[in-house]
């Protein structure tokens, strides 16, 4: 009944704060965010710790879990084009002691101006082309940075997706401080999902949130209505930090 849920909690990090804490500010030396986007190489990775919720509309299901994350980047062939592979994997302990696992990819490239576009999702080995592509991550990062899109995958969902800065803000992890900017995302699709999270990014360490918060809410293959609120935090990187 859960498979929506869990392929959602990927989707959130294949559009792709923090408190406490001292340590250093990184973003290429300074204190503010970095405004130009390392892109992603093949080899990179991120591991997250994760954290929150999952309730059923109008049923007895509410657990609270814990999990881990991992998200990578892999070389990859997608119609004759060497593209990048983003893959996302996880584990979610409930606290009912049942534990969930999730593998998901997506298929990116680079376009002349440096964004990131994602061409394509892979679930259970089937390829979902996204048409038309969408920005997965902007080469370029300020205060006015706003990005609406819409897409349909070749299964027939379509998704309204809006993308905006709305600050910036000092991110505390076990790595150090990064400032980051601070992003609102939000997605509504036609399978009945919606995504509402904040997302916090530096942009020198690649296409890969350093935290996110939000809530996902979707009609399962059960009938009922399901909610996650979700938290992750980056633990760790073979990213250089700058």
């Amino acid at each position: 009944m859960l498979n929506v849920l869990l392929m959602l909690i990927g989707t959130a990090f294949l559009i792709g704060c923090g408190g406490g804490g001292g340590g250093p500010v990184y973003s290429g030396g300074g204190t503010s965010p970095a405004t130009h986007l390392r892109s992603p190489l093949p080899g990179d990775t991120y591991n997250y710790t994760l954290s929150g919720k999952l309730q059923g509309i109008g049923t007895n299901v509410s657990y609270s879990f814990t999990g881990t994350l991992m998200l990578g980047f892999s070389q990859a062939d997608y119609n004759g084009a060497s593209v990048l592979l983003r893959n996302i994997a996880y584990t979610l302990n409930l606290s009912n002691g049942q534990t969930l696992a999730f593998n998901g990819q997506e298929i990116d490239s680079s376009d002349s101006s440096g964004d990131v576009i994602a061409l394509a999702r892979v679930q259970n080995g089937t390829v979902d082309p996204l048409n038309p592509s969408i920005i997965a991550a902007p080469a370029v990062w300020s205060n006015a940075l706003s990005i609406d899109q819409q897409t349909t995958t070749s299964s027939g969902i379509s998704e309204v997706d809006s993308f905006t800065v709305v600050g910036t803000e000092n991110v505390s992890t076990a790595l150090g401080t990064f400032a980051c900017w601070k992003i609102n995302y939000i997605s509504n699709a036609s399978s009945s999902s919606d995504v509402n999270e904040t997302i916090w990014y530096a942009p020198e360490m690649g296409d890969a949130p350093i935290k996110l918060s939000g809530t996902i809410t979707a009609v399962a293959n059960d009938g009922n209505t399901y909610t996650i609120t979700l938290n992750a935090i980056l633990t760790s990187t073979n990213v250089p930090i700058s």
